[in-house]
Formats: C-alpha cells, sequence, structure tokens
C-alpha cells in the first residue's frame, strides 16, 4: 500500500458509458494520480460485464433493466485505485433514485 497524503477524486457524468470509456482511458494516462472516480449516467444494462480500467477496481451499480421500448438511464460506476483499501458500505436502487457508498 503507498501512503498517501489526501486523495484526487474525480466526478464526472458521462451520460453513456460506452462512449465515454475511450475518453477516460485518455484522462487516466494522463493524469496517472487519480485515486478515484466517481461516474454517473453509466447507462449500462445489468447484463453487461464490468468495464475495465488498468490499475483500478471497479464498484458498480446500475438500473434494472428498462421495459421494453424503454430508454437506458442511470447507473453508477466507481473506480477505485488497485493499492487503495476500501469497502462497499450500501446501496440503493429505487425508481427514480439511485445511490452507492464506498468506504476509503
Amino acid at each position: 500500500m503507498v501512503h498517501r497524503d489526501g486523495l484526487k477524486i474525480i466526478q464526472w457524468n458521462v451520460d453513456g458509458l460506452s462512449t465515454s470509456l475511450v475518453d477516460l482511458m485518455v484522462l487516466v494516462e494522463k493524469e496517472p494520480d487519480i485515486d478515484v472516480f466517481l461516474i454517473q449516467e453509466t447507462k449500462l444494462l445489468p447484463t453487461a460485464p464490468d468495464p475495465r480500467l488498468a490499475g483500478y477496481t471497479a464498484i458498480r451499480r446500475d438500473r434494472p433493466t428498462p421495459p421494453r421500448g424503454g430508454s437506458r438511464a442511470g447507473g453508477l460506476l466507481t473506480y477505485v485505485k488497485e493499492d487503495i483499501p476500501f469497502r462497499v458500505v450500501n446501496g440503493y436502487s429505487g425508481e427514480r433514485r439511485m445511490e452507492q457508498s464506498v468506504l476509503l
């Protein structure tokens, strides 16, 4: 484990991770000192695999699959650097609200 005096945390509403994943990877290359990414509106289906980000652990919460003909919405994804200990404290997924808590 690496000693840190603080954490660098980035919050990003991606409005669909599939179209922003390359941008996220470029950001990690440019800013390797980012410790935690908090990503909203991933719009991933629950059946999709976790998007990998080298050097990070993914914690994910999806909205339920939309009804037939409905559009995807919501979704949370937290990436924590692999050398930072953490635990998932709780999470909630409701019709209009989602939350995810990670204790670092």
